[in-house]
C-alpha cells in the first residue's frame, strides 16, 4: 500500500495533479489546498477521509468505481459545484447517533444535487457502497 496522507497539507500553490495508480490511500493529503482545481484520482484509492476539506478552488470531480467509503470529505469545498459517480450503486450513508440514509442512483444522475449532497447535505455522515463495504 502506498499513501500520501499528509503529503500536501497546506499546499496553497498546487492547481492540477494526476495521482498515479500505485497510490491506494489518500487521507487528508490535499487539505486546505486552495488553488487546487483539478485532480484525478486512481481506480487504485479505495477511500476518501478529510482528503479534500478546504480547497475552496475545486469546482468539480469525478469519484472513481473503487471509492467504496468517502468520510468529510468535502468539508469546506465551497465552490465545489458537480460531483460525478462513476458507480452509482448501493450507496448508503450513516451518521452519529445511528442516522441512516440511502442515497438513490436518481440521484447520482444530477453531479450539482450530488456535490451538494457531499458538501452540505450529508457533510457528516459517512458514505459507502453497500456492496463492498465492511464493518
Amino acid at each position: 500500500m502506498t499513501s500520501l496522507t499528509g503529503t500536501f497539507h497546506g499546499c496553497r500553490s498546487l492547481t492540477d495533479i494526476t495521482i498515479p495508480s500505485t497510490v491506494t490511500s489518500l487521507g487528508e493529503t490535499f487539505r486546505d489546498c486552495t488553488s487546487l482545481t483539478n485532480i484525478t484520482i486512481p481506480n487504485s484509492v479505495t477511500g476518501l477521509s478529510s482528503t479534500f476539506q478546504g480547497c475552496t478552488s475545486l469546482t468539480s470531480i469525478t469519484i472513481p468505481d473503487s471509492i467504496t467509503c468517502i468520510k468529510g470529505a468535502f468539508d469546506e469545498c465551497t465552490n465545489l459545484s458537480e460531483v460525478y459517480f462513476l458507480n452509482k450503486n448501493d450507496w448508503k450513508l450513516t451518521g452519529r447517533w445511528g442516522a441512516r440514509a440511502v442515497v438513490s442512483g436518481t440521484d447520482f444522475e444530477n453531479p450539482s444535487k450530488v456535490a451538494v449532497y457531499l458538501k452540505d447535505t450529508y457533510k457528516d455522515m459517512s458514505w459507502y457502497r453497500s456492496d463492498k463495504y465492511r464493518e
